[in-house]
């Protein structure tokens, strides 16, 4: 085939070798790159969402290791062969890279003697913030963040001890926000991993400067928090869809719209009181206590010499003898103390947040449109009185009116303007996205079409043509005006008969283009170090 190959091309003229050589060139060109991309390994993440500083070192460390990667989303994700990406990451955490953006409890492994203890705390605080930064970062919808944290020095006094404090920044990826009770988990793991550490003495900030937590001054009351405020619209949201979804059945679907505002109180109040009622005594406590005393008083005398301290009547009178005897004094005394406990009662009200103080409500109704005229538009005609009046009522009942609470209720019938569904533009837009789409691959298929029909068509057609004509003259046949071989005298005889059938002359220079195509094909492929020395002999050969 080597030398069928070589004859073929070798009875060319020069411009046809030359363009036969470059269809070839293009062809193992094709097939060398499509070989090349075959074997391309494919490429994994490594890492995404670094820092620039951890990109810089991750990209440093992987030219030093020789590991081929590739940088996407403007340096901040790193990707390597897929039979690479476990070995890497591997060989990277071995370094503690990456340390996502700060630096964390490692920092110790690398101290050094004669450490003062303010630099040994400084360095605690820097680590403690980088792993709380760290594990911030692991939260869903949360890129990367920052914790800043002020501990104060301890005081031999406990009424001069400070109390620690944090602030944390998060930068959200795209378009996320992050619901309450991730901002809430966000302000517990930073309290719960300083020691004193208060969870309202944490502030939660976005990257946008948007108070996600804590920052609030205790005193400003007239600012309601995410939950308040979403509690407040959804309660809204709830009595407008209870008034619309009633008058819909009267009025019929989307011809009434209902607005709610409420009036929330959301202070926290908290009453004691303590009551007493003096119609109930118990006694509490008795105690009685008795005292009994006897005392006496001796008479003057029976003592040597006493008389004459006495007069001579006295001595001799009766009754003064009696006096002058033994005389006894008795005393009982009684003392009771009785302890009464009074009824007391002690109440704790706890008033809960959130009581309704005023609700305002608007109404609007569709009216009633009239047939229209011949040519003409439909007349808009409103609600009766009558009517505006029993929606009202309807209303008072859906929303719980009160009037001693101040709440009010507005109902007008305004006219509609028609209203275009939803869909209607989604639909038109996906419309069209699906004629550009269409037009694409037609136009694909229309540009592969013609490149089959005015070049590789007529390349092969040429190739077929060269050997339809070159094949008799290397047999030894005698060649006519149209290129068709005929023995001897039989070229005059059938020369008219031949000419005239054109088409199947081409079918059989496509065929023959074929067979030829497809022989070259396989000789390129099965011999390319044959096919390369023949292609540099004929460079060489060219004049």
């Amino acid at each position: 085939m080597a030398g069928q190959f070589r004859g073929l091309i070798s009875d060319m003229p020069a411009s046809r070798r030359t363009a036969v050589l470059i269809f070839l060139g293009l062809i193992i060109s094709s097939m060398t790159a499509l070989m090349m991309w075959a074997r391309q390994p494919e490429y994994q993440v490594l890492y995404s969402g670094l820092s620039q500083a951890d990109s810089v070192t991750i990209v440093s460390r992987l030219r030093d290791k020789r590991v081929p990667f590739r940088l996407e989303a403007g340096g901040a994700a790193v990707l390597v062969p897929g039979e690479q990406v476990h070995e890497a990451r591997l060989a990277l955490a071995e370094e503690g890279i990456p340390s996502g953006g700060g630096i964390g409890f490692e920092i110790f492994d690398r101290s050094s003697l004669g450490v003062t203890d303010f630099v040994q705390r400084v360095n605690f605080q820097r680590a403690l913030q980088g792993e709380l930064a760290r594990t911030i970062s692991q939260i869903r919808g949360v890129e990367s963040a920052r914790v800043h944290v002020v501990m104060p020095d301890r005081s031999l006094f406990a009424e001069q001890q400070r109390k620690p404090s944090a602030s944390v920044i998060v930068k959200l990826a795209g378009g996320t926000v992050l619901p309450p009770n991730q901002v809430k988990a966000i302000v517990h793991l930073v309290a719960s991993a300083i020691e004193g550490l208060e969870s309202k003495s944490v502030t939660v900030v976005d990257a946008r400067g948007n108070i996600l937590a804590g920052g609030r001054p205790e005193a400003d009351e007239q600012f309601l928090t995410a939950s308040q405020m979403e509690f407040k619209t959804q309660l809204e949201r709830r009595l407008e869809d209870r008034v619309e979804s009633m008058l819909a059945k009267v009025v019929g679907a989307g011809r009434a719209v209902a607005r709610v505002d409420v009036d929330l109180n959301m202070r926290r109040v908290e009453r004691t009181r303590e009551l007493y009622d003096p119609e109930k005594q118990v006694v509490r406590s008795e105690r009685r206590t008795k005292e009994s005393s006897e005392s006496g008083q001796a008479g003057a005398g029976g003592v040597p010499g006493v008389q004459s301290n006495v007069s001579a009547s006295e001595q001799s009178s009766p009754t003064a003898q009696a006096q002058g005897g033994r005389a006894t004094q008795k005393s009982n005394r009684v003392i009771e103390t009785v302890n009464f406990e009074i009824d007391k009662t002690i109440e704790r009200i706890v008033e809960p947040t959130g009581d309704l103080r005023r609700v305002s409500v608007a109404v609007m109704v569709d009216g009633i449109y009239t047939a229209p005229a011949a040519g003409g538009t439909p007349q808009f005609q409103p609600r009766s009185q009558t009517e505006i009046t029993n929606f009202t009522q309807l209303v008072s009942a859906a929303i719980g009116f009160n009037q001693q609470r101040g709440d009010t209720i507005r109902v007008m019938s305004v006219p509609f303007q028609a209203v275009v569904p939803e869909g209607a533009d989604l639909g038109a837009a996906a419309q069209q996205e699906f004629i550009l789409t269409l037009v694409k691959y037609v136009l694909g298929v229309v540009a592969l079409a013609l490149i089959f029909l005015f070049v590789i068509r007529p390349l092969l057609a040429w190739v077929a043509a060269i050997e339809f004509r070159a094949r008799p003259a290397r047999e030894g046949l005698a060649v006519g005006p149209e290129g068709l071989a005929l023995p001897g005298g039989m070229m005059a005889a059938l020369q008219a008969p031949m000419a005239e059938p054109e088409k199947t002359a081409q079918q059989l220079e496509i065929e023959a283009a074929r067979k030829i195509y497809e022989e070259v094909y396989s000789f390129v492929e099965e011999n390319p170090e044959k096919t390369a020395d023949v292609l540099r002999g004929w460079i060489k050969e060219r004049p």
